[in-house]
C-alpha cells in the first residue's frame, strides 16, 4: 500500500498553495453555476443494471460500453469493481430466494470494496445521481493525491491479513427461509468491525449508541425484491478512513441513500452486494466537525507525529468554530464549491451559488460492495 499520512498532508499542503495563489473557495465558477441543475432521482435509486440515470449519458470516449468493454478511445473499468453496466448476478441460484440460516447477527457481510468514481461521467455509468456539477466525485481529489489505489485499499487485507477499515452490515428482519420481496422492510445495519485473529469478525462496540444495542448507523425500512434490488429511505452515515494511527478523517453524510443488488453469499454464508452506491452529502458544519476534531488530536497530550505537519495548516486547537473556521479555505480549495443545500430537516435541494451562503453541502457518492461473512458477535469493551 502507498504511505497513507501523505493523503492528508498532501491534501492540506495543496489547498494551502491553492489559497494562497488567490483561489477563492467561496466564489462560483460558470461551471459551479451551472450545478444548480441536477436533482436527484427519487430514493436515489439507479436503473436496473446500474444504467446512467435518465437523461445523463456518459462523457464520450471515457465511460465503458455496454458489458464492460471499454468505448472505442477510451479507457477499461477500473479493476476492482463491478463495472455497474454487468447485469447483476442471480440472487441466488434456484429463485424464489430465501434467507439462509444465520445466527442472531444474521444475514451478514463486509465490505470488500469501495471507491470514489474518477470523474463526472463514470459517476453517472455507475448509479451517482446527486446534485452538482460533480456528481458525487469532489472528494477524489482527498484520495488521488495519495498516488496509491484508493478507498479500494483500505477494506482489502495487507500482507498480514489486517483490515485497515471493517465495515460490516446486518440486515435485521431477514428471518431464515422466508422469500425475499416477501420479508417486508428491512433495517440494514452498519458497523465497524473488529478481526478476533482467527479470520473472524465482531463488531466494534463503538457502533452502537452509548448503553444500548441501537447501531448509530441504519436504513430502516430499507426493501429488497425478490430479484434482489435494495432500496433504502434517506438516513445519515458516518465513516472514518484510517489515515493514520490517531488521526482519522471522520466523513458524516447527511440524506444518505443506499443502493444494488442483494444475493446470498458464498457457500450460503451471510448476503452479498454488487453495483452498490452510498449517496449523500457532506455538509459545511461536518467538514468543520472534522477539522475541529483534527484540532483537538493535534492538541492533546500525546499527538500524533503527522500533527507536526498538520498543526501549521489547519491552526491551533480552538482556532475553528461553527461560526469561524480559517481552515475551511484550504479544504474547499481541494474540493471545490458547495453546489447543493442541505436544509435544517436534513433534505437536499439546489441551490444558487450567487447567493452568499445559499449552498452549503457537496454530494459524495462511494461505490460498495460486499461479501457474505459471519459476525460472531460483539467484541468485549
Amino acid at each position: 500500500m502507498g504511505n497513507i499520512r501523505e493523503i492528508l498532508i498532501a491534501s492540506l499542503a495543496a489547498a494551502s498553495l491553492l489559497t494562497a495563489c488567490g483561489d477563492d473557495a467561496g466564489s462560483s465558477s460558470s461551471e459551479d453555476a451551472g450545478a444548480t441543475g441536477g436533482t436527484p432521482a427519487p430514493g436515489g435509486t439507479p436503473a436496473p443494471g446500474g444504467a446512467p440515470a435518465p437523461g445523463g449519458e456518459p462523457a464520450p470516449g471515457g465511460a465503458p460500453a455496454p458489458g464492460g468493454a471499454p468505448a472505442p478511445g477510451g479507457e477499461p473499468p477500473p479493476v476492482g469493481g463491478t463495472p455497474a453496466t454487468e447485469p447483476p448476478p442471480p440472487a441466488c441460484d434456484n429463485p424464489p430466494c430465501t434467507w439462509p440460516e444465520s445466527n442472531e447477527w444474521g444475514p451478514s457481510a463486509r465490505v470488500n470494496y469501495i471507491n470514489i468514481p474518477a470523474n463526472e461521467a463514470e459517476a453517472r455509468t455507475v448509479g451517482c445521481d446527486l446534485i452538482g456539477a460533480k456528481n458525487g466525485t469532489a472528494l477524489g481529489g482527498l484520495v488521488s493525491l495519495a498516488g496509491g489505489t484508493g478507498l479500494a485499499e483500505y477494506v482489502l487485507p495487507d500482507d498480514q491479513g489486517n483490515i485497515q477499515l471493517l465495515l460490516l452490515g446486518r440486515l435485521a428482519g431477514a428471518e431464515a427461509g422466508e422469500a425475499f420481496g416477501a420479508t417486508g422492510p428491512i433495517d440494514f445495519q452498519l458497523f465497524t468491525g473488529d478481526q478476533d485473529g482467527a479470520g473472524g469478525f465482531t463488531i466494534d462496540p463503538v457502533s452502537f449508541v452509548s448503553g444500548t444495542m441501537d447501531p448509530l448507523i441504519h436504513f430502516p425500512n430499507t426493501m429488497i425484491d425478490a430479484a434482489g434490488v435494495i432500496t433504502t429511505e434517506p438516513s445519515q452515515f458516518s465513516l472514518s478512513l484510517p489515515l493514520v494511527d490517531g488521526l482519522p478523517l471522520n466523513i458524516t453524510l447527511n440524506a444518505t441513500n443506499l443502493t444494488g443488488f442483494v444475493g446470498l453469499g458464498t457457500g450460503g454464508v451471510g448476503f452479498q452486494m454488487s453495483d452498490g452506491t452510498i449517496q449523500g452529502y457532506l455538509t459545511k458544519a461536518a467538514i468543520i466537525d472534522l477539522i475541529i476534531g483534527i484540532q483537538t488530536v493535534c492538541g492533546s497530550a500525546s499527538p500524533p507525529s503527522l500533527c507536526d505537519t498538520v498543526g501549521g495548516l489547519i491552526g491551533a486547537p480552538g482556532s475553528c468554530t461553527q461560526d469561524a473556521c480559517p481552515a475551511l479555505a484550504l479544504i474547499q480549495g481541494l474540493i471545490g464549491n458547495f453546489e447543493a443545500k442541505v436544509g435544517a430537516d436534513g433534505a437536499p435541494s439546489a441551490c444558487d451559488p450567487g447567493t452568499p451562503d445559499d449552498c452549503n453541502a457537496i454530494g459524495v457518492c462511494l461505490q460498495a460492495e460486499m461479501e457474505g461473512v459471519t459476525i460472531g458477535g460483539v467484541s468485549a469493551m
